[in-house]
């Protein structure tokens, strides 16, 4: 489920481990592919019984749509967690939101 354009989850801030880093790197991803996602139009969604709290949907420069797990972490401050190139389903998530 999409957040309500009321919610106060966002990602003005993100905060980096190095372990995180590793993950992220190992699906194509990188820190300057989480900024552009985070600077462009994202959309978050709701995780549950999964690691992290949402799911931070947008895409990149270029326009390759990413999916970045976040820890949401209050204030508009996150952790990625991991990131990999969104799949259709979460492509069309992003879309009818």
């Amino acid at each position: 489920m999409a957040e309500s354009r009321n919610d106060p989850v966002r990602a003005d801030d993100l905060v980096w481990h190095s372990e995180t880093l590793k993950k992220i790197r190992r699906h194509g991803g990188s820190v300057r592919t989480c900024i552009e996602v985070k600077n462009g139009r994202p959309k978050f969604f709701r995780q549950s019984g999964r690691t992290g709290s949402h799911k931070m949907v947008g895409p990149d420069r270029k326009g390759r749509f990413w999916t970045i797990i976040i820890d949401y972490l209050g204030g508009g401050r996150a952790e990625p967690i991991t990131a990999w190139p969104s799949t259709r389903k979460q492509i069309r998530q992003y879309e009818e939101e």
